[in-house]
C-alpha cells in the first residue's frame, strides 16, 4: 500500500523521573591553556581534545579528538546561499543587477564578496571547567554604507565540547541578507551522520510540518 497521510503530536508527559545529569567524572578534568600573540590553544585533559584558535584572523583553527581532526574549517559566519527563481531568474542578465529583485540588490551591495574585518579577539571567561573566547568582526559591503557587526562566543568545557553563540547587528539602510548562519567543513572521511530531529530530508521553518521528528541516519 501507499502512505496517504500522517501526523505527529506531543503526548502529555507526567513523570517523576529526573532527567539524567551529565557525568561529573568527565567534567572534573582540567583545561590546559597556552597563549601566544598568534594562537590560543586549549587542551581538555579528560577528553583528549585539542582546540586551537587563530587570534589574528579571529576564529577556530583546529578541533581534534585523539589526534584526529573533527573540523576542516569553521564554524564561521555564512551570508550566502543558492539563488532561487523567486530571488531572481539567473538566466536573465538584467535581474543580476535589478534593484526590484533580491538577487540584484544582493549583487549590487556586494554581499557575496564581503570580507570580515577583525575588531577584537579576547578571552572573556576562564574557570577550571571551561573557557570562553570572543571574536568581534565587522563585515563591510562594497556597494552599501551599512555594516554588519558580529560577535561570536566559543565556549570549550573540560569534556572538550564546543558551544558556539553568535550575535549579529545589521546597520540601518542595509539590504536584506540572503542568509545568516554558520558554515562548517568536516573531514571527508566523516561520511556517516545520525541525528534526532526532523528528517529524513531538509526542512525549513515554513515547511517543517512535512518532515517528521525521528531518529535518522545518512551519508
Amino acid at each position: 500500500g501507499h502512505l496517504l497521510a500522517w501526523e505527529q503530536f506531543p503526548l502529555p508527559r507526567r513523570s517523576s523521573v529526573a532527567r539524567p545529569k551529565r557525568s561529573r567524572r568527565v567534567m572534573r578534568g582540567a583545561l590546559d591553556l597556552r597563549s601566544t600573540t598568534k594562537t590560543l590553544e586549549v587542551r581538555a585533559q579528560s577528553g583528549d581534545v585539542f582546540v586551537s584558535f587563530d587570534m589574528r584572523r579571529g576564529g577556530l583553527e583546529r578541533y581534534e579528538c585523539g589526534g584526529k581532526p573533527l573540523l576542516v574549517s569553521g564554524p564561521e559566519l555564512n551570508l550566502w546561499r543558492g539563488i532561487l527563481d523567486n530571488d531572481g531568474v539567473k538566466g536573465k542578465a538584467d535581474q543580476w543587477t535589478a534593484s526590484y529583485k533580491p538577487l540584484g540588490r544582493w549583487i549590487n551591495a556586494g554581499i557575496a564578496n564581503s570580507k570580515p574585518h577583525l575588531l577584537c579577539a579576547s578571552k572573556v571567561r576562564q574557570s577550571g571547567r571551561d573557557v570562553c573566547i570572543r571574536f568581534e568582526h565587522e563585515h563591510r559591503f562594497p556597494g552599501q554604507k551599512a555594516v554588519l557587526h558580529v560577535v561570536q562566543d566559543i565556549r570549550v568545557d573540560a569534556a572538550g565540547d564546543l558551544e558556539v553563540k553568535l550575535k549579529a547587528h545589521l546597520g540601518e539602510g542595509s539590504v536584506d541578507l540572503p542568509r545568516l548562519g554558520f558554515l562548517m567543513t568536516l573531514p571527508a572521511e566523516l561520511e556517516h551522520c545520525e541525528w534526532l530531529g526532523r528528517g529524513p530530508h531538509e526542512s525549513y521553518c515554513d515547511r517543517k510540518a512535512g518532515a517528521a521528528v525521528g531518529r535518522y541516519k545518512g551519508t
